[in-house]
């Protein structure tokens, strides 16, 4: 265990600046064993992962009603867990490679878009964490689209929209990524739960998630790949998924939202291999 706390702190000393993502990022990052031409066998590695957020704003109808940003994205990686059921929830999703960016970026530009924010997240693999699309909404409606082509309707308390990602490494090839994502709406109001620990009972309060599953989806990236995510045509219906996770109002004038994301693998060698975890 003092091994690992004398490797995780330069990590951590790495990528200082990053804002907390959540209390999940106190755990350890991940010991894997190398994997490539060259590597020995018996090193480890200490993982963590950089995830930069670039949110843009441009008009509405710009990014769901173009197919230029979207010609230089290759959407086919993207696996949607109920079929067709992202695009009908007003949702779209496409990668491509780091060298594609200064175009991306002028077609942007173009669009009369403009950078609205860039964050940097400090995430370990395989744990959950959120990006926060938006915050401190009243309560909302919204008809989720599932694979049937069925609507269902419900009533959301106040609270924040987030875009949940869990970010996993290939045990063969660890600078392959498997990306899950899922939408969800993290309530305001705390709820209140008996939870045992070593002291005894204590109450433990915790936000509400409602998490939106058909419009999860899933793919693989390599380092420094460009993940872009924006609206489609169907997010103009207000009670989707897409208008309240990708679309707001900016002096009552309707806005999209397209973001941009780009995952950094973090590798910090162990010069002496971690111990079974069986022993």
């Amino acid at each position: 265990m003092n091994r690992l706390i004398f490797f995780l702190l330069p990590l951590l000393a790495f990528v200082t600046g990053c804002p907390p993502v959540d209390p999940v990022q106190s755990q350890p990052p991940l010991a894997m064993p190398g994997a490539g031409a060259g590597d020995n066998d018996s090193q480890q590695f200490l993982f963590a992962l950089r995830v930069k957020v670039t949110s843009i704003e441009v008009p509405v109808g710009t990014a769901s009603g173009s197919e230029e940003i979207w010609s230089y994205l290759d959407e086919e990686r993207t696996k949607a867990f109920h079929s067709a059921t992202l695009g009908r929830n007003g949702m779209r999703v496409g990668l491509a490679d780091a060298a594609s960016w200064p175009d991306l970026a002028r077609i942007l530009m173009k669009m009369t878009g403009r950078k609205l924010t860039e964050e940097m997240y400090t995430a370990i693999p395989g744990q959950p964490f959120p990006i926060e699309l938006r915050s401190n909404l009243p309560a909302q409606t919204i008809f989720t689209s599932y694979s049937d082509r069925t609507l269902s309707g419900s009533d959301y308390p106040p609270g924040d929209n987030l875009l949940t990602l869990n970010i996993t490494l290939d045990e063969n090839d660890s600078s392959r990524m498997i990306v899950t994502a899922l939408p969800q709406i993290r309530s305001t109001q705390r709820s209140t739960d008996i939870v045992r620990q070593d002291s005894g009972f204590v109450f433990a309060e915790h936000p509400v998630m409602y998490s939106f599953s058909p419009a999860m989806f899933q793919f693989a990236m390599k380092d420094k790949d460009i993940v872009v995510i924006g609206p489609r045509a169907e997010s103009r219906r207000p009670t989707s998924i897409g208008y309240h996770f990708l679309l707001q109002e900016k002096q009552n004038m309707p806005c999209e939202t397209v973001l941009v994301l780009s995952v950094n693998l973090v590798k910090v060698p162990l010069h002496n291999p971690l111990p079974d975890a069986r022993h």
